[in-house]
């Protein structure tokens, strides 16, 4: 489920501990004329939002790379979660890998479970020669700050990007 989790928080421009907490009923297909092809997304408020009601739903769309293709990466989890881990039936979260359900300890439990995996994963990859491309720690929020600069190098405005990753102007 790691690659659709960091799939989605790069899509959203979200942090990992937000996308832990995206609810299977904020998962919808698109209504409109994308209805074959788009899903709708909505993540609950945080502190990073543009408005402090709830956030709206945003078009989740299929990439030309299987790697970053958030509408894959999120079908192989959900088939896969869904059919070989009880608790991602149970949980209301899309996003479970522990056997927390509840509305607020699965969310916070799988957020823990991803830290810690991640942290191993990374520290194994740099012990294997691999060099993080600027100093200092990476976090959950590293993905954010990525995915933010991965935007706006592919040409979307501040303004696009600022809405897209709900920042407060």
């Amino acid at each position: 489920g790691f690659p659709g989790l960091i799939a989605f928080s790069v899509h959203m421009i979200t942090r990992l501990d937000d996308s832990c907490k995206w609810k299977k009923a904020n998962l919808i297909p698109h209504n409109g004329q994308y209805a074959e092809f788009a899903l709708m997304a909505k993540l609950d408020w945080s502190k990073n939002v543009s408005d402090e009601r709830d956030c709206p739903f945003q078009i989740l769309l299929g990439g030309m790379d299987a790697d970053l293709c958030v509408l894959l990466n999120l079908a192989v989890w959900l088939e896969f979660g869904l059919a070989n881990h009880t608790a991602a039936v149970h949980s209301p979260h899309v996003f479970t890998f522990t056997k927390q359900t509840g509305l607020l300890s699965g969310a916070e439990s799988t957020k823990e479970f991803v830290s810690k995996n991640l942290r191993k994963i990374i520290n194994n990859r740099i012990g294997s020669g691999f060099h993080p491309v600027a100093e200092g720690p990476l976090g959950s929020h590293s993905f954010r700050k990525f995915a933010s600069t991965w935007c706006r190098r592919q040409g979307a405005s501040c303004d696009e990007k600022d809405y897209r990753g709900r920042w407060k102007k």
